[in-house]
């Protein structure tokens, strides 16, 4: 029975060239598109899945407020791991992981410059599922200086030769053992390391101080152990640990602090909601965003509900011509199932030619995507028998929907009203074409105004004024490395023609500051305000060419500058200075500083523009103790004015690499996850339209096809060929501006939401909205008007003849 189904099947798509043409290609679009949106999804939301126990796996975090401004963080103490185990029976195991920054590493002669080493417990083994090759997961960390690699790190070092036993140097002096050869991390993982050295090397593994939170704590929780009742007793343990030490640093109780309105407290967070849902100070890498993966999810089923849609348009409209042969088929016995099975046969055997084709383009394309995206996306894993039945189910399920409609409305056609020629069809026949039209333009014209508003506020973040100007600044990190030489070092730096100034700093802008407590002198110390804290030298305003809205910088002729700070006009209003520079801040920690405010910087925005400007204090640098240099060059000979730079940087510190990259590029990095969200969106959207531009050609030829003697009569009655351009075309027209209606709401909508991820975003205009619907009507009309110009040309004697 399936045989002679399918021979039927393969007749009719070989006998109707052009419909079958034409819902191929649409289907073939969409499940393309289809497929590679969701090998992203895929992709984002398999993060951190690959370990045994990822859903036991909570990270710490700390948050709270401060003077009415809130904090939160990803950070924890070191005390922290080992005080969950202890006091908390419901904690199985847990580790440290502190990132070492830049390293460099050296073996024999070799030198390597590291950027993804940290430091952790023995015990990360037993949280996180990272396979050893060579070594012994109980032991492989436990002592001071051990080391383990991943298997590439390996071979980088020591190609084929056995690593394990062998002796590193790092740039503190210690000598590393290599105890151990990992596999290296796969892409869906929310940290990636080249080293695991053992915390127990660092002079700080024993610390008990509670009020320095900079590395990260991860432990397993007891399998169904509800996370929110260990989380209750967090309180608890802020009163036990915490409290005496702000006590001693700050004099004030954790009572005083709560009476006064503010906060201190740990939250946790689950392994698995790291990737997509955290944006905390204190990431260990740029993690994606949720929001993102909805509207790719989103745009993905869209695409192939518009490709769908075509094929219940064309075979509808197709009606009149295998109306003939439903009637004859009914007249000879077959019954509506039969017909029903038949079509429905037809629909699916279209899709899964099509599916054949998108799936081999999909392989071919998948490199090109990801290079698109800037991601290490996978292929479809077609040796997978699950996968191959999902896309199977997906065929059946696209051609079962997509067929349903037309198979039910082909099949209920009575023989004795077709044969006897009383069949109305067409696009006027229905109304539910129109409303399906409506569709498939109103989800493309949302499309094109969600990719000119990202468009928008990229280009508006490009060129937004950041209060500094980030052009032509090099920016050279581990200038730590110069040591006692950074001052001679910037001063013949300052000789070259090609540099205008330079600057040394704790950290440059757009990257992690660090967030302290200060009091303001005079005031009770319960009334404590977070600010971010920078250090930059007496050139640091100049090289970036900050302005100050009152007061002055620091000046290397006052020596007591070194007790003072600027603070920015976000710091002005948060602290309630009418006179700021008759104020004095303190700076708590170990020993508590008394700095004396002699300037306000006007804002500037020294992180992304998704945050809104926060209050900050600028330090003087003490003498060498600079991370970055930042160099502001001439726009002209820049290769020239590098390898300067570089021979200098060589002749002052020839063991070191020669580190350094442009602070614009470095800035436009922060935005990468909304750059791929805009090439997606984008070139679906131009996918999408041409799907909906396929099935309203295919529309078009059908409905100037089945009105040739009307067109006919028209033309003898004396119609010109703009009215029957105009006849034909004005139809379309209308259903296209109806879409445009629907569609404005729903993107105003949904693009306002996604603008709210920036502090700092574009108005939108109805401008943007116009301008998608002029274009999504421009397509249609050019689309629909390529067959109604044939018609109208085409001889009216040989249409009536034809008739």
């Amino acid at each position: 029975m399936l045989r002679n189904y399918l021979t039927v099947a393969f007749r009719n798509i070989l006998r109707h060239k052009t419909y079958s043409f034409i819902n191929i290609a649409g289907l073939t679009v969409g499940l393309t598109a289809f497929f590679l949106m969701a090998l992203y999804v895929v992709h984002e939301l398999s993060y951190d899945r690959h370990h045994e126990k990822a859903g036991q796996i909570y990270r710490m975090g700390l948050e709270g407020s401060f003077g009415g401004n809130e904090f939160k963080g990803a950070s924890s103490p070191i005390p922290m791991a080992e005080t969950l185990v202890r006091d908390f029976p419901e904690v199985i195991t847990a580790t440290k992981l502190l990132p070492a920054g830049n390293v460099l590493m050296r073996y024999e002669d070799e030198k390597f410059l590291e950027e993804r080493m940290f430091f952790a417990d023995s015990t990360i083994f037993e949280v996180f599922t990272i396979p050893l090759i060579r070594g012994n997961a109980e032991t492989a960390l436990t002592k001071p200086n051990s080391i383990v690699m991943t298997d590439e790190t390996s071979e980088r070092y020591f190609g084929s030769d056995d690593a394990l036993g062998k002796m590193i140097v790092g740039e503190d002096g210690n000598s590393y053992l290599v105890t151990g050869v990992a596999e290296k991390p796969p892409e869906t993982s929310h940290f990636h390391f080249d080293f695991l050295a053992s915390f127990t090397t660092r002079e700080d593994s024993r610390s008990t101080v509670w009020l320095s939170n900079y590395l990260q704590t991860y432990f397993v929780l007891q399998e169904n152990y509800p996370p929110e009742q260990l989380e209750n007793k967090f309180p608890e343990l802020v009163e036990k640990y915490v409290g005496p030490q702000i006590q001693a640093a700050m004099g004030i109780s954790l009572e005083a602090i709560k009476s006064a309105g503010d906060s201190y407290s740990y939250f946790l967070q689950s392994l698995l909601d790291i990737h997509l849902y955290s944006h905390f100070d204190g990431e260990l890498e740029e993690n994606g965003n949720a929001t993102y993966v909805y509207i790719v999810s989103v745009v993905a089923v869209f695409i192939l509900l518009i490709a769908s849609i075509n094929f219940m348009n064309l075979a509808t409209a197709r009606s009149a011509g295998r109306a003939k042969e439903v009637g004859i088929r009914k007249a000879l016995g077959s019954r509506r199932s039969q017909l029903i099975r038949q079509f429905l046969t037809e629909s699916i055997l279209i899709t899964f030619i099509a599916l054949i084709i998108a799936i081999a383009l999909v392989e071919l394309l998948v490199p090109v995507f990801n290079n698109l995206i800037n991601m290490q996306l996978g292929g479809l894993q077609l040796n997978n028998w699950l996968i191959l039945a999902a896309i199977g189910g997906i065929g059946i399920l696209v051609g079962t929907l997509a067929g349903s409609y037309p198979a039910f409305f082909l099949a209920a056609f009575k023989p004795a009203s077709v044969l006897a020629g009383k069949l109305k069809s067409g696009l006027k026949g229905s109304r539910l074409r129109g409303g399906l039209v409506v569709f498939q333009f109103a989800i493309a014209i949302t499309l094109f105004v969600g990719t000119f508003i990202v468009a928008q506020q990229m280009g508006f973040i490009q060129n937004k004024d950041l209060g500094y100007n980030k052009k032509n600044v090099l920016v050279i990190e581990r200038a730590d490395a110069l040591g006692e030489q950074q001052s001679t070092f910037k001063q013949e730096l300052l000789q070259q023609s090609g540099v205008t100034s330079a600057t040394f700093s704790s950290q440059p802008p757009g990257r992690i500051f660090n967030l302290n407590a200060f009091g303001v002198e005079g005031r009770p110390v319960t009334e404590t305000y977070p600010m971010y804290d920078f250090m930059g030298d007496h050139d640091f305003i100049e090289t970036l060419e900050l302005k100050l809205a009152t007061g002055r910088y620091f000046s290397p002729d006052r020596l007591l500058d070194s007790a003072s700070v600027l603070i920015n006009e976000a710091a002005v209003k948060m602290l309630g200075f009418e006179e700021p520079l008759s104020q004095s801040l303190i700076r708590f920690g170990a020993s508590n500083i008394i700095c004396q405010i002699i300037g306000v910087l006007e804002d500037f925005h020294y992180q992304s523009l998704r945050e809104v400007i926060k209050p900050m204090a600028i330090r003087i640098l003490p003498t060498s103790g600079g991370n970055f240099i930042a160099v502001r060059i001439r726009p002209e000979n820049v290769e020239e004015t590098l390898d300067l730079i570089e021979n200098q940087w060589q002749e002052f510190v020839p063991d070191q690499p020669f580190d350094y990259y442009f602070l614009e590029d470095d800035l436009a990095n922060l935005y990468e996850n909304e750059e791929r969200t805009g090439i997606i969106v984008t070139l679906f959207s131009v996918l999408a339209i041409f799907i909906a531009g396929l099935g309203l050609f295919g529309l078009a030829s059908f409905t100037a096809e089945q009105r040739t003697k009307e067109i006919g009569v028209r033309k003898v009655l004396g119609a010109s060929a703009s009215n029957i351009v105009a006849l034909l075309s004005k139809e379309i027209v209308v259903l296209v501006l109806i879409a445009s209606a629907i569609a404005w709401p729903l993107a105003w909508y949904g693009m306002g939401r996604w603008l709210e991820n920036f502090a700092f975003r574009i108005n939108l205009g109805i401008g943007t909205f116009v301008l998608a619907g002029i274009l999504a009507f421009a397509i249609a009309l050019t689309t629909v008007s390529f067959q109604a110009i044939k018609a109208a040309l085409a001889n009216p004697v040989e249409a009536l003849r034809y008739e």
